[in-house]
Order: C-alpha cells, then structure tokens, then sequence
C-alpha cells in the first residue's frame, strides 16, 4: 500500500485543531492588516471619483465608507 500524501488523506481532528489554532493566534492581525489596506484603497479610489456622474445615494455611501 502507498503512503499517502496529505491531500489524499481525510483530514482528522489534530488537523483541524492545529489548524484552528494557528487561525486563532495569527489570523486577527493578518485580517486587520489586510482590512486596513483595503480601506486605504477605498479612501484613495474615492477621492478621484468624479462627483457630477453620481447618484444621492452613491455619494453617500461613499461618504459612510470613506469614514
């Protein structure tokens, strides 16, 4: 019988354990720094759109995201 490599094997409790864990301990930051750089980007885009094409609406939510 082969030895099986880790895609081809079912994942068990101590891998989604493990897994979760370094999830818990690692990924608030990585979710925060990514967050963070998505909304500079936003800001960014928003300040160069042109105000005469868009909607009441439109321009509100850009302003609430933009905050």
């Amino acid at each position: 019988m082969d030895k099986k490599t880790l895609n081809e094997r079912k994942l068990i409790q101590q891998d989604i354990n493990r897994v979760a864990a370094m999830r818990k301990k690692y990924g608030a930051a990585d979710d925060k720094a990514e967050l963070d750089a998505a909304f500079a980007e936003l800001k960014s885009k928003a300040k160069n759109v042109s105000d005469n094409n868009l909607s009441d609406w439109v321009r509100e939510s850009l302003k609430i995201a933009t905050e």
